[in-house]
């Protein structure tokens, strides 16, 4: 068989008529992931019978590398922006605080989440989209963050009413 009918080429066979030849090559084998996990679950039990308190500054690292990875999926075409700040937000605070770059304190994740979306907001009124569901969240969340870091908790829940409050009005008198 030709290489024109393994791609699905038309072909004339003794006569009897043309048709459409599909046939399917092997694939070059891909990624072992599951490998990978195992060698990476036992890396990091390995770190934690070497040193204790680095598991989790190896978790936020790994965490922190599959985020990078979500968001330059996204940068070439693909779907991974979401996630890819999820998981920058949920990890890069640990990695800094485990480091002792950052003192530990809450709403590190919230506000980094909050900057996250408000950086998308601000690629919307760049392209002229509006700021849309992301800059609102990622206000809020912004924050609610930076009162939780500085310590008063309190403000983020007068934020978070306030926010609910207006949502509401706004729905109503949008009709």
């Amino acid at each position: 068989m030709s290489d024109e009918a393994r791609r699905g080429d038309v072909i004339d066979v003794a006569g009897a008529g043309e048709y459409r030849q599909w046939t399917y090559e092997r694939r070059r084998p891909g990624v072992p992931i599951l490998g990978i996990l195992l060698l990476a679950l036992g890396g990091i039990l390995l770190v934690n019978q070497l040193a204790p308190g680095a598991v989790n500054l190896v978790f936020s690292a790994v965490g922190l590398a599959i985020g990078l990875g979500f968001l330059y999926s996204w940068f070439r075409g693909g779907w991974g922006l979401y996630p890819g700040i999820l998981f920058v937000a949920l990890c890069l605070p640990g990695l800094l605080v485990g480091l002792g770059i950052l003192p530990q304190r809450d709403g590190y994740s919230t506000l980094v989440l909050g900057v996250g979306l408000l950086v998308v907001a601000l690629a919307r009124l760049r392209d002229r989209r509006g700021f849309g569901w992301q800059g609102l969240l990622g206000l809020v969340l912004a924050l609610v963050g930076g009162a939780a870091i500085a310590g008063d908790i309190g403000v983020g829940a007068f934020i978070w009413a306030a926010v609910l409050i207006g949502a509401g009005i706004a729905i109503i008198f949008r009709r």
